[in-house]
């Protein structure tokens, strides 16, 4: 029985590069710094929904702090997969 696929229109969309930069918007970031970053704009948009993509040689410690940062902002979150 095939699921239906859903969905997934993501507001913010996360990069992750192999030196373990988060990118959005362009912008370089790192865990330290893109918090508030966040935190605005689930405030300018309460709805917001995320994507994480990392690189293949991205650091899965940077990938699972950066999911849970938008879990304690309550802002449901996808990570993509190669």
């Amino acid at each position: 029985m095939e699921r239906p696929i859903e969905a997934w229109n993501p507001i913010i969309l996360l990069a992750i590069d192999d030196k373990e930069q988060i990118w959005l918007d362009d912008q370089i970031y790192t865990l330290e710094n893109i918090r508030p970053v966040l935190e605005e704009m689930k405030a300018e948009t309460p709805k917001s929904t995320a994507l994480i993509l990392p690189d293949p040689e991205a650091s899965a410690g940077v990938v699972w702090d950066l999911q849970f940062i938008l879990q304690e902002l309550n802002i449901p979150t996808r990570v993509s997969t190669p």
